[in-house]
């Protein structure tokens, strides 16, 4: 697949009034080196492992853009906060220790990046929950194909109109869903556990006609989550985790 992003998601370590959002008890792990620069204004952001997890690297990517990464949030679940420290857009590399005694993996470096943001931006924040509107992700008539992948962690990626998700749960969808496609936060409800393949193709609300016809004729998101997974999601207000931030500063110096 042309210009997919790929993404990979380490294991939820969650509370359990928080089953879906990664807030997890706290770690120690932390990078060895991390440089933090201004992003250049216009750039995209983005997240990016390097070097079998051993490397971090960051483009143009805000506080906001680093929380909703490591805690598994929308943005629409963080609160608070100075808009200019939340939203500034940052370079940053950082680099995992050889004598880290786990093995580097994406829920390692999100420990490690939750870390980087309270040792070298100040941040603190508490849980909260708020009336949202949000999309509830339950079972319909489910058909989810079994997981064929033989690599422990869930992986997935998004291009236009192609979600995919790989050796995951619907939590896991939701996540993907809520942080390429919604507008709004992606609820699981379905309570299904187990890991499965899932595929969702559909066309994209603000995609352009095609006048020559020969792009597929895909259906709506809403449809296409229907007929292609037998799962449902419904657009309507509910309690939802979310973090309210109670300090964020300027980097500290490298």
């Amino acid at each position: 697949m042309r210009n997919l992003a790929v993404l990979i998601l380490g294991a939820t370590l969650s509370l359990s009034a928080w089953a879906q959002v990664s807030i997890s008890e706290p770690s120690d792990a932390r990078f060895e080196v991390a440089t933090i620069k201004p992003g250049t204004p216009g750039e995209n952001s983005g997240i990016r492992f390097l070097t079998s997890f051993t490397q971090v690297y960051t483009e143009n990517t805000s506080v906001t853009d680093l929380l909703k990464y490591a805690y598994g949030l929308h943005g629409d679940q963080i609160i608070g906060g100075s808009d200019d420290l939340m939203h500034r857009g940052y370079a940053i590399t950082a680099v995992v220790s050889a004598d880290t005694p786990t093995k580097p993996n994406a829920d390692l470096l999100k420990q490690m990046l939750r870390n980087l943001l309270s040792d070298r931006f100040g941040l603190t924040f508490h849980p909260d929950t708020r009336e949202l509107p949000v999309y509830l992700l339950t079972a319909d008539t489910p058909h989810l194909k079994p997981t064929q992948q033989a690599v422990p962690m869930t992986t997935g990626g998004y291009d236009k109109g192609h979600l995919f998700v790989g050796n995951g749960a619907p939590r896991e969808l939701a996540t993907y869903l809520q942080r390429f496609v919604t507008d709004r936060p992606v609820l699981d409800r379905t309570g299904i556990e187990g890991k499965f393949d899932m595929d969702i193709r559909f066309t994209p609300d603000d995609a352009p006609a095609e006048a020559s016809g020969t792009a597929p004729d895909y259906p709506n998101l809403f449809a296409a989550i229907r007929q292609q997974l037998g799962l449902k999601l419904t657009a309507t207000k509910a309690p939802t985790p979310v973090i309210v931030i109670d300090k964020v500063t300027e980097p500290t110096a490298n």
